[in-house]
C-alpha cells in the first residue's frame, strides 16, 4: 500500500542521515558507514583515512559533523566531475579535523553565497561550525579541485 510505502522510505531516509552506527559507536564508524553507502548508493568511490577517532561525547556534534562530511560528498558527487574523494579525520588538541578532498573541477570560493538543493550549502555549513566554535576552510580554483577542511572542538566549550 502506498501509506506503507512511504513509512518505509521515510524510515530509510532517516535512517541514511542519523544512522544507529552514529549513536552506537564513533564518528569514524560512521564514515566508514557512510563510505560504502556513497560507493553503493550513488558511485562516489571515498577513501577514508583514519589519523585517529577521537571520541565526541555529544551524540548533536557527532551528528553534525557527520551530516556535514556527508553534504560535502554529495557535493563532490554532483559537482566536481569525479567520482572519488578522500576523507581524512585527524584528533589533537581537544579537537577533531576532517579533511574532504577532491581532484575534480574545482570552483572558485568565492561564489560560496550560493547553497544548494538541500539547504546546507558551504555558507550554511560555515555557519553551524560557527555556533559550536568550529571552522571551515575551503581551498579550491577552478580545474584543481577542492579542498574542504573542517574543525571543531570535540566537547562544548564554556
Amino acid at each position: 500500500t502506498r501509506p506503507a510505502r512511504t513509512l518505509e522510505e521515510t524510515r530509510g531516509l532517516m535512517f541514511e542521515l542519523s544512522p544507529p552506527i552514529l549513536e552506537q559507536e564513533g564518528l569514524g564508524d560512521a564514515l566508514e558507514w557512510l563510505r560504502r553507502q556513497m560507493a553503493e548508493l550513488h558511485g562516489l568511490e571515498v577513501t577514508l583515512e583514519r589519523d585517529a577517532d577521537a571520541p565526541i561525547p555529544d551524540e548533536d556534534r557527532r551528528l553534525l559533523l557527520f551530516q556535514i562530511v556527508r553534504e560535502l560528498l554529495f557535493n563532490v558527487r554532483k559537482h566536481a566531475g569525479t567520482r572519488r574523494a578522500t576523507v581524512w579525520l585527524g584528533a589533537a588538541d581537544g579537537a577533531v579535523t576532517i579533511d574532504v578532498r577532491d581532484a575534480g573541477r574545482g570552483f572558485d570560493p568565492r561564489t560560496l553565497d550560493r547553497t544548494d538543493a538541500t539547504g546546507l550549502g558551504l555558507v550554511s555549513i560555515r555557519e553551524r561550525l560557527r555556533q559550536i566554535g568550529g571552522t571551515l576552510d575551503v581551498r579550491s580554483a577552478p580545474g584543481e579541485g577542492a579542498r574542504i577542511v573542517v574543525s571543531a572542538p570535540r566537547v562544548h566549550e564554556g
